[in-house]
């Protein structure tokens, strides 16, 4: 076998192992935009009453993909936080940092949901939030 036959090869088998990966990951505890209104109606945190936000999830999953450019990952994380005063708004703010032009950030998505009125009020994130 020469050389290129063995990269190609190694790269191959490389490609197939990622390619399990999906296989075994969990399935998402929760769904953006499908909010329970139990999460909603909720005033206090039962067991510490005096928090001022509580995280209610925060779920990642690390994917691979081949390209021809070579090996891609692509970090996907979801966090839902029910802020329960507003000492707690701190929470809502996301920090992430990256390496230079090795990585990038897209497909941000955010909202912020509440009763009001018995009725479920949506405010998306806006792009000019987003810095």
């Amino acid at each position: 076998m020469n050389y290129f036959s063995a990269l190609k090869f190694k790269v191959l088998l490389i490609a197939l192992i990622f390619s399990f990966n999906g296989l075994l990951a969990q399935k998402s505890p929760i769904k953006f935009g499908d909010i329970p209104t139990s999460d909603l109606e909720a005033k206090v945190y039962p067991i510490d009453s005096s928090a001022s936000a509580v995280i209610l999830c925060d779920y990642a999953t690390l994917t691979y993909a081949y390209y021809s450019s070579g090996l891609k990952t692509m970090f996907t994380h979801h966090r839902r936080i029910k802020i329960l005063k507003k000492s707690g708004y701190d929470w809502a703010t996301f920090e992430t940092i990256t390496r230079g032009n090795q990585e990038s950030i897209a497909g941000i998505k955010g909202a912020t949901y509440r009763l009001v009125g018995g009725k479920v009020q949506v405010d998306k994130l806006e792009k000019s939030a987003i810095f």
